[in-house]
């Protein structure tokens, strides 16, 4: 047997697909792009049940509604990996199970493009199947383990998406929801102001004045610009602070550490895949501006403190230490000084 190596000819000769992705934010059309298909050639991997946007389109579709019928599908239209042993998917094993029920492959071999809608559908699909598995569960305790699920979760999708791309003969189009998250932390320097006067005096359109925008939407060099412009302000600076700096670059940053250590083990949250917000909740207080006269400072914010205009925790917050730490070496330092008979009196005045 020689080598079976592809001259130029023949690989330049064989039939080739395109494997693209298509993302936006829901209700923007994008399943409306299958209208651009040719339906005779044409397969359309409905998985969202939103065929009403492409009513008239005259191609064929399936619609898989469990993760096993997702695998057996992407088997069909890709073939078997030789590579695979018969009891993993995608294998020749797989491909012929699959055949003995929906009959012989072949049958798609009309069509040049599969058109799947969406991959996000099929990612809730896979994460449901991976919770019932045993991966998904402690082998010390038995209860659910957020990191088997996820981690399995993660291995089913790229085997999914791996073997799909590999379908070298047909395009392959994956359609995505890609979701915009936004809060009101970009408002800081936002201010109400009237648009133009309306026919009716009594109606009036107002609009904000600061960008309404995602961590991440400015550029460095746009970002450079507000930091020298708010040079000398303290109103400029304190705005920047909390709508540049821990939006765009602590913000990400803390969410990474919490996910991470949430997959890691070492953060105990459960509930965290239902709903992580809770988790990465968290209160951004910079260091506040020393006065001119340190004692008047100190002074000012204990009155503030019996006052209720603030809390003891957040004045030591804005000082950069955690209260619970400041409280503990408070109390270690007065257990320390009544064993070795010390008194320690602060200044009056």
């Amino acid at each position: 047997m020689s080598l079976p190596i592809i001259s130029a000819d023949q690989r330049l000769a064989e039939r080739r697909g395109i494997k693209g992705a298509i993302f936006g934010k829901s209700g923007i059309g994008k399943t409306t792009l299958l209208l651009t298909m040719a339906p005779p050639t044409t397969l359309f991997f409905d998985l969202e049940a939103g065929d009403l946007a492409i009513e008239g389109w005259g191609g064929d579709s399936i619609r898989p509604r469990t993760w096993q019928e997702c695998r057996d599908v992407a088997v069909f239209i890709g073939g078997p990996n030789p590579a695979l042993r018969d009891d993993q998917p995608y294998s020749q094993a797989h491909f012929d199970a699959v055949c003995d029920r929906f009959g012989e492959a072949a049958a798609l071999d009309r069509y040049d493009t599969v058109f799947i809608d969406s991959i996000t559908v099929a990612g809730r699909l896979c994460l449901q199947w991976c919770k019932g598995q045993p991966e998904a569960f402690s082998d010390r305790t038995g209860r659910p383990d957020s990191r088997g699920a996820y981690g399995l979760h993660g291995r089913e999708m790229i085997a999914w998406l791996t073997h799909l791309q590999h379908t070298r003969a047909k395009n392959v189009w994956f359609v995505g929801i890609l979701d915009e998250k936004l809060d009101d932390f970009m408002l800081a320097a936002g201010v109400w102001r009237a648009m133009a006067v309306a026919e009716d005096p009594g109606t009036v359109g107002f609009h904000i004045s600061a960008l309404y925008s995602p961590p991440g939407w400015q550029s460095w060099e746009s970002i450079a610009r507000l930091w020298e412009a708010a040079q000398g302000s303290d109103d400029a600076l304190r705005v920047f602070r909390n709508s540049v700096l821990v939006q765009q670059f602590c913000r990400p940053v803390w969410e990474r550490f919490v996910r991470l250590a949430v997959l890691a083990g070492h953060l105990p949250a459960a509930g965290f895949d239902r709903d992580p917000s809770a988790f990465l909740a968290c209160d951004w207080l910079p260091p506040k501006w020393d006065w001119v006269d340190p004692l008047k400072d100190a002074r000012a914010e204990i009155e503030q403190i019996k006052a209720g205009l603030k809390s003891r925790g957040m004045s030591i917050a804005e000082r950069g230490y955690d209260a619970e730490d400041v409280d503990a070496a408070i109390a270690a330092d007065r257990e320390r000084e009544k064993r070795l008979g010390l008194t320690m009196e602060a200044p009056n005045g």
